[in-house]
């Protein structure tokens, strides 16, 4: 038997039978006869991905994405749903009671306020949310990781 054969919901092997209009297989079960087609949602979500990844790092609109994949700015936004709520892991989990030689502290802004970082050179120890980089907000970052031997920042203002 083909791997490719998928089985019906009563068990049986189901056979190809034409296609739809969009030229998908279309497949029937030769027990109870229903008709489906298999549907590849991980194929899917990773070029949904990987459009959402290039709207959030360039200089694309949803406007002009939705334009290039034919389909209308409503569809991209729902398209794009899911994608907004991955889950970030913490990034303190498996670093407690280390202290680090040197860290990096920094604040980026975004349309929906400040993200503020510790980092050491190659990967991020934890970070904080904030609308403007403050004293009490870089308290709350640093509050969450031992205290370095050295933190590096920019200067600020």
């Amino acid at each position: 038997m083909s791997k490719n054969q998928p089985r019906c919901h009563c068990g049986a092997v189901m056979k190809r039978n034409g296609t739809t209009s969009k030229g998908t297989t279309r497949w029937r079960c030769k027990q109870c006869g229903a008709s489906s087609v298999k549907r590849r949602n991980d194929i899917t979500n990773a070029a949904v991905f990987t459009q959402f990844i290039e709207h959030c790092t360039t200089a694309i609109s949803l406007d002009d994405l939705a334009k290039r994949n034919g389909v209308s700015r409503a569809t991209m936004k729902r398209r794009f749903k899911w994608c907004w709520l991955a889950d970030v892991p913490d990034p303190t989990a498996g670093h407690d009671k280390r202290i680090y030689d040197q860290i990096f502290l920094d604040g980026t802004y975004t349309a929906g306020g400040c993200l503020i970082v510790a980092a050491t050179i190659d990967h991020v120890i934890a970070w904080h949310w904030c609308k403007h980089e403050t004293t009490r907000d870089y308290q709350r970052l640093l509050e969450r990781i031992e205290a370095p031997l050295i933190a590096v920042i920019d200067g600020g203002q």
